[in-house]
């Protein structure tokens, strides 16, 4: 059995994908079961360093802080056989119940049957369950989609030595421009960091020795622009057979069985890919919103390919005082007492985020400036590598 994971930052495709991967005869494959419990392991780890977070917090962007990046270090090598907590079901079932029913509803009845002793267990029990639930005898691969959780990425592949997982990208300039289409909208500094850190890492974990024979890297652009390529793609990294209903939306389900439609913050979804989702920020974006995506995530996006279209201020010194901002009524309300929407807090962030572009110009800085700015030397030095090359 292959144990595979698919990680995206939200409104990148991702649900979509785990449609596909579930339409495949040989793949049981469950859609943002146990995000919950990756943040449990996060505020336990936390706990041990002396950082005081709460599990129901969204997992951090770790940029510009050294707690942050103690954190994620040792989020990267934590030992699959820590011990749970007991005592933290009490808490986490209802959570865990209801992201299901939301999700991959058939799944709800199952959540019982994963109480095990150690984050090794449970995982191996709710993939378990996920092969009850959503497969058959003919089942190869199991696994389940989450999104914010990139950090988690070596800890699943040091848990399953057959392990797999699948990093979905998408343009952030789409990503914002679905996200603040909605009616709860999320700071704009919010989104970049934490589709940078995604970018960063998903790029970082697939050219790491020790984890790029198992992780593979895809662009949602790239899938619905030519399902059969993808999906191809995708069945030769699991080792299995094709099969053709994965690149055929209209044999997609919903986590309840129910026929599946594409989420979209655009009209209504339909059971057929939509092609117009790739450029469709185009329009939905201001052009002040674009260019400063463009600033905040330009150097990570020449990872992948996206290409920015503003030209930049001569003085990236203004960003500092004009950065977009969203109404503070408009901020989504379970946000507001965690991520900061104030203006003077934003300035002190942004005159943070200029050290990013002082570091590409001038390597003279040390490792730990580096890892606060790109989470990853290596990460930095590629980026450096592009920036130079493309100015």
């Amino acid at each position: 059995m292959t144990e595979l994971l698919l990680i995206s930052m939200f409104r990148s495709g991702s649900t979509t994908l785990a449609r596909a991967l579930n339409a495949h005869k040989e793949i049981a494959f469950a859609s943002d079961p146990y995000l919950e419990i990756f943040k449990c392991l996060r505020s336990d780890i936390a706990e041990d360093l002396g950082i005081k977070t709460l599990f129901s917090h969204p997992l951090d962007d770790y940029y510009f802080s050294p707690e942050g990046n103690s954190l994620l270090r040792d989020i990267e090598v934590a030992k699959p056989e820590r011990i749970f907590n007991a005592e933290n079901w009490e808490m986490l079932m209802p959570v865990l119940e209801k992201r299901c029913m939301a999700y991959s509803a058939n799944l709800t009845p199952y959540l019982q049957n994963i109480m095990g002793n150690t984050y090794q267990e449970i995982f191996s029990l709710g993939l378990a369950q996920i092969a009850k639930c959503y497969g058959d005898e003919q089942t190869k691969v199991t696994g389940f989609k989450e999104v914010w959780g990139i950090e988690f990425v070596p800890f699943f592949l040091n848990m399953f030595p057959n392990g797999k997982t699948i990093i979905l990208q998408r343009d952030p300039r789409a990503v914002c421009a679905s996200k603040n289409k909605t009616q709860e909208k999320y700071p704009w500094i919010f989104l970049c960091r934490q589709w940078r850190k995604i970018a960063a890492l998903g790029w970082y974990f697939s050219q790491h020795e020790k984890y790029k024979n198992n992780v593979l890297v895809l662009r949602f652009e790239d899938f619905l622009a030519n399902p059969n390529k993808i999906t191809k793609k995708i069945c030769n990294f699991l080792d299995i057979a094709w099969d053709a209903n994965i690149a055929n939306p209209e044999s997609y389900k919903g986590g309840g069985g129910e026929v599946w439609k594409q989420n979209t913050s655009f009209g209504s979804g339909e059971a057929k890919f939509d092609t117009n989702a790739t450029q469709r920020w185009r329009k939905s974006l201001s052009r002040e919103e674009c260019a400063y995506i463009e600033y905040m995530c330009g150097p990570e996006m020449q990872l992948f390919g996206y290409e920015a279209i503003e030209t930049q201020p001569e003085d990236r010194n203004c960003w500092v005082s004009s950065s977009p901002r969203i109404d503070d009524e408009d901020q989504a309300n379970w946000m507001k007492p965690i991520v900061s929407n104030r203006a003077d807090i934003l300035i002190q962030q942004m005159k943070l985020e200029m050290i990013r572009y002082d570091l590409l110009l001038e390597y003279q800085s040390k490792n730990k400036t580096i890892e606060e700015s790109f989470l990853k030397e290596r990460v930095f030095t590629e980026i450096k590598k592009l920036y130079q090359h493309n100015r």
